[in-house]
């Protein structure tokens, strides 16, 4: 799994390179890679990275907000994060 933070949006050939590189990683059974989680707080960045990830073919994408990140991994270690 690999895990991008977008705080600002890339130029849009930028995100398509990454986006693409990601789905030739993920793209078969053994693949080294089994997904992306691209953490970000926009709604603009995260609309733009869906929208290029989709035209590289790149389907195993989770966007989550970074509140959701600390909750899941406070939960993971039973609540004693912040």
């Amino acid at each position: 799994m690999a895990i991008e933070v977008e705080l600002q949006p890339k130029t849009a050939a930028r995100l398509r390179g990454i986006c693409w590189m990601y789905a030739q990683l993920s793209e078969d059974d053994d693949a080294p890679l089994n997904g992306v989680i691209y953490v970000t707080e926009r709604d603009d960045v995260a609309r733009l990275v869906k929208r290029n990830a989709e035209s590289m073919g790149l389907d195993s994408l989770s966007m989550r907000t970074l509140d959701t990140v600390i909750r899941q991994t406070s939960e993971a270690a039973g609540g004693s994060c912040r």
